[in-house]
């Protein structure tokens, strides 16, 4: 983002299954770190985006989960700017 000096980019999953696992790996493979946004939780478990994604980079890069827009709330600038901090 502009005023954090940090570069930030987005991949957006469109479609949960069949699971976009060769485009995902293809988008991640120069990360250092990424950070899976969820808008669902998962009551004793992981968030289910950030299962799926964790499933297919594994150990490779480091992965963060938070969770936004529960209750169809919207993801709002704010919101994601906390996550990158």
């Amino acid at each position: 983002m502009q005023d954090t000096g940090k570069k930030v980019g987005l991949i957006r999953i469109k479609s949960f299954r069949p699971f976009p696992e060769k485009e995902l790996l293809s988008a991640c493979k120069n990360l250092k770190e990424i950070q899976v946004i969820d808008r669902a939780i998962s009551p004793g478990g992981n968030p289910p985006l950030f299962t799926e994604v964790k499933a297919i980079l594994q150990d490779k890069i480091k992965i963060k989960s938070y969770v936004l827009g529960l209750g169809g709330q919207d993801i709002t600038p704010k919101g994601i700017k906390e996550v990158i901090k």
